[in-house]
């Protein structure tokens, strides 16, 4: 992969983002054009009912212009009718619109993404990082993600999960002083200071916590300053360091005679690095992070996996207000080699697990898994993704339950346009019982026939 020249002087420097910046990679591997049709022909188990169809899935960018479709049409095999559960509820057949994007992140004055926001990082990821809005794979939400960039000088970046209702808000205005007070000072020009606010209004009921049950959304705000610094052409770094604190949302704030929740804060410093060797023979990000919480205090509360677990019974909220003071590492380290494999991951790893009386797991380690090879045994393709939460040790890493999700996808070409496969998910499914919203695990095994065309 090769870094653009004006990462030189910071400009478009990854400052917060090490797995974003990482997964590029993969799209050039992959060798597939921004504009690509892939339509996936198979049959399915979905609730004991066996349907047959598929997913056509297009991608097309025109300039800084981008959409993406998913177009569901599965029929029941015993009476032939379309399901229609992903059309229904929230913005309905909207939803049949992935996402709609202009510009890039961080380069572009003007970087706006509607639709599926999964991935999305403020800052240097302090409060929110690779957050996703999807909590179930077929009820994705419309939200955005956005990014004003006014000549790198002064910036605004932010996010709202879903337009259906408040749900998750984040904002965070920047400005690099230097640049803005037109003092020319190499290395130090770079050096970007931000402010950073989130909030979760969603609705509140006995398991949807977002909001708590005293009535108050959740909301964090905080600080960040980070340093882009190119040490030579193959290797650049970014020191930072972060502050964040959690409002106060009442003493009653889990009901009539619950216990006082008070509010907790934290700080990290950190650094992020990516080196580029020769010919592209290896490719490496990195992103090392030492935290030190006080108590009720979660860094990067705002995950991956933050929307599931928000409808499970062991909600984020409920894990935030039992936590004790705390300190951790937190690190994400990809690479891919000769363009042909991807390989990365993140962890979060608190230095003692907690537990409570029951002997639950209150802070346990953050485990994401992602790997990729799009062409290292000719005509075969994989690619898998792996989440988990919760982690107490090695033994309870691997496991598919309500605190994990995955995704694999194996594929074989059998002409450059036509791959065959299977694509399998172990994800989440919102259900309703009594008036109340739940989450379901559920896995997807979808063998499938794909046709997949680069449109030039």
């Amino acid at each position: 992969m090769v870094v653009p020249a004006s990462a030189q002087d910071g400009t478009t420097f990854p400052t917060g983002d090490v797995v974003q910046n990482a997964l590029l990679g993969y799209g050039l591997m992959t060798g597939q054009a921004p504009n690509t049709f892939t339509g996936a022909l198979g049959a399915t188990v979905i609730d004991e009912e066996v349907y047959i169809g598929m997913r056509l899935q297009p991608d097309f960018s025109i300039g800084k212009f981008g959409i993406g479709l998913d177009i569901p049409l599965l029929f029941n095999v015993d009476n032939g009718k379309l399901r229609k559960d992903e059309y229904e509820d929230g913005p309905g057949f909207a939803r049949l619109i992935r996402y709609l994007r202009y510009g890039r992140k961080k380069q572009d004055p003007l970087y706006v993404k509607l639709g599926d926001i999964s991935g999305t990082t403020l800052g240097f990821g302090f409060i929110m990082y690779q957050y996703t809005n999807v909590g179930s794979f077929e009820k994705r939400p419309i939200g955005t993600e956005f990014d004003l960039n006014y000549e790198q000088k002064f910036g605004l970046e932010g996010m709202w999960s879903d337009f259906s209702q408040p749900g998750v808000i984040g904002v965070r205005p920047y400005v690099r002083p230097l640049r803005a007070a037109n003092m020319d000072i190499p290395v130090l020009r770079n050096l970007e200071v931000g402010l950073l606010y989130v909030t979760d209004r969603s609705e509140t009921d006995s398991l949807r916590l977002g909001a708590t049950p005293g009535g108050e959304p959740l909301t964090v705000w905080g600080a960040d300053i980070g340093l882009p610094i190119s040490l030579t052409s193959a290797l650049q770094i970014v020191p930072y360091a972060a502050y964040a604190r959690i409002s106060d949302p009442g003493t009653d704030a889990f009901g009539t005679g619950s216990a006082p929740f008070e509010p907790g804060s934290g700080a990290a410093v950190g650094v992020n690095l990516q080196l580029q060797l020769v010919a592209n023979v290896l490719s490496v990000y990195a992103k090392v992070e030492r935290r030190f919480f006080g108590k009720h205090f979660v860094g990067s509360y705002f995950d991956g996996v933050y929307e599931v677990n928000k409808f499970a019974g062991d909600t984020p909220l409920l894990k935030l207000a039992a936590t004790d003071s705390e300190r951790g590492i937190a690190g994400s380290l990809y690479g891919d080699v000769i363009g042909k494999i991807l390989l990365g991951g993140t962890l979060l790893i608190p230095d003692d697990i907690q537990r409570d009386g029951d002997g639950n797991v209150l802070n346990g380690a953050f485990l994401r898994l992602e790997a990729a090879a799009p062409d290292v045994v000719p005509k075969f393709t994989a690619q898998a993704i792996y989440n988990r939460n919760g982690v107490a040790d090695l033994g309870d890493a691997i496991q598919l339950d309500e605190r994990s999700s995955a995704h694999l996808r194996i594929g074989y070409k059998v002409q450059p346009y036509l791959l065959v496969g299977t694509d399998y998910r172990w994800t989440f499914v919102r259900t309703e019982e009594n008036g109340v919203d739940r989450v379901e695990a559920n896995s997807y095994v979808f063998p499938f026939a794909a046709l997949q065309f680069n449109l030039r």
